[in-house]
């Protein structure tokens, strides 16, 4: 609009005045009848304070008025609203939530109430319904900011922000890392529940085994009380033994180790022990009708089972002089374990030989066991024939030798080798070679 015509439209005006006074008239008409008119639909909600609410303010859903506040009272010592709806927004749906907000930035003592709507597919709120404390929220005022921010809680708050400058100072990098790392963690739980929003049959399954599971700890209560118990019992005392425990775990790998060994050196004496096992299977068959023939002389043995009773009397009658010779032979037992812990590696050589020399003791008893008128006799039987009387140069070898004679050669004999099995023992200087006439050790001098 040009300066000119601004001009013409103020004269005008001016030499009208009546036309100023009527349109300020319409215009506080329209809005006494827009701030007076009754909504046809009516809901109470039951705040907990009602600060500066007072009839003629605004309803509003999404932003956009849908009503007025009807009236302000008070029912047993709490506010009461009553809130006119328009039809376009109603029914109001059950769930619905009354928030009270400030009318503008400012405020300047003007309120609103927002309407934030519930389900629209479950059952609505009927005419003159309440809409309940739990569903009415009211904002935070200044005062009660004021309230709660006193000297000691001000003063705390100076402490805890010097605290917390301090200890986020020069962490910028390591708090940004955890603020995404956060993000990304919120994201993941955003879509756990996303995922059990979707599926609401198995989220109900959960709650169901879940009310089943606390119920069924619920009626238990006594029992896992005393799990518990026992449990922090057995955790304390470990906590009072930690130093202990830890020793333990620092010498556990050498037992393993030893254990180890022991297993490895054990594996061979089991497969002996399985062949023992076999090699006794057809006396254990046996064993019944041995056991018939030794049930005789266990009445025997109870016969003479007295005599054996007066015998323990005996030894207990000497147990004194028996204790008093262990007593005195115990020095002389721990002279005698350096010795013997020299004697235990010879006598590992000469335990795999013991068949060997049950063998010989069982031969020579059988080989004077024939007697006759004069006493014990044994027969030899000596073998002479031409082979015998060969002589062969003394620069002859054993390896020769044996293939000249067809004989068997064996230097140091191993386990078994009467039997027909070597077994030999490298660890005793009885290896593969005792039985190579090539390595005789007379050859070599």
């Amino acid at each position: 609009m040009t300066p000119a015509r601004t001009r013409r439209l103020v004269f005008a005006l001016a030499h009208r005045p009546w036309l100023v006074i009527a349109l300020l008239a319409a215009v506080a008409l329209g809005t006494w009848a827009v701030g007076t008119r009754q909504q046809p639909h009516t809901v109470r909600v039951a705040f907990a304070e009602a600060l500066d609410l007072v009839p003629g303010m605004d309803v509003r859903v999404r932003g956009q008025n849908v009503g007025r506040v009807n009236e302000v009272d008070l029912a047993h010592g709490r506010p009461v609203v009553e809130l006119g709806i328009e039809d376009d927004a109603w029914p109001l749906p059950a769930g619905t939530r009354a928030v009270l907000r400030w009318g503008s930035t400012l405020g300047l003592g003007e309120r609103r109430v927002d309407l934030l709507l519930g389900h629209r597919s479950g059952p609505s709120i009927p005419e003159g319904g309440v809409i309940g404390a739990q569903e009415a929220v009211v904002p935070t005022e200044f005062d009660q900011v004021f309230q709660t921010l006193d000297a000691p809680t001000r003063r705390n708050l100076q402490v805890l922000m010097a605290e917390a400058d301090a200890a986020l100072r020069g962490r910028a990098d390591a708090l940004g890392d955890g603020v995404e790392t956060g993000s990304r963690a919120m994201g993941a739980a955003g879509g756990v529940l996303r995922d059990l929003g979707a599926d609401t049959l198995a989220l109900q399954a959960l709650v169901r085994e879940g009310d089943r599971l606390t119920h069924a700890l619920g009626s238990r209560a006594g029992r896992i009380r005393n799990t518990l118990s026992v449990a922090a019992l057995t955790f304390d005392t470990l906590a009072r033994n930690a130093s202990g425990v830890q020793r333990s775990i620092a010498v556990m790998p050498q037992t393993l180790r030893t254990s180890r060994a022991a297993l490895r050196r054990l594996d061979p004496s089991l497969d002996r022990f399985a062949r023992l096992a076999r090699a006794l299977a057809p006396a254990a068959r046996r064993l019944p009708a041995v056991l018939r023939d030794v049930r005789g002389g266990v009445g025997e043995l109870r016969a003479t089972a007295p005599v054996g009773v007066g015998a323990l009397r005996s030894v207990r009658r000497a147990a004194p002089r028996v204790e008093e010779l262990l007593r005195r032979a115990t020095p002389l037992a721990r002279d005698l374990e350096p010795a013997l812990a020299q004697a235990l590696p010879v006598l590992a050589c000469v335990r795999p030989y013991a068949p060997e020399a049950a063998g010989l003791l069982t031969n020579w008893s059988s080989y004077m066991a024939n007697y006759d008128g004069s006493g014990h006799y044994a027969r030899v039987a000596v073998t002479v024939g031409a082979a015998n009387a060969l002589v062969y140069p003394p620069s002859t070898t054993t390896a020769a030798f044996t293939r000249l004679t067809g004989l068997r050669y064996i230097s140091l004999m191993p386990p078994g080798w009467m039997a027909g099995r070597r077994e030999f023992t490298p660890d005793c200087g009885v290896g593969p070679e005792m039985a190579d006439p090539s390595k005789d050790w007379q050859d070599r001098r």
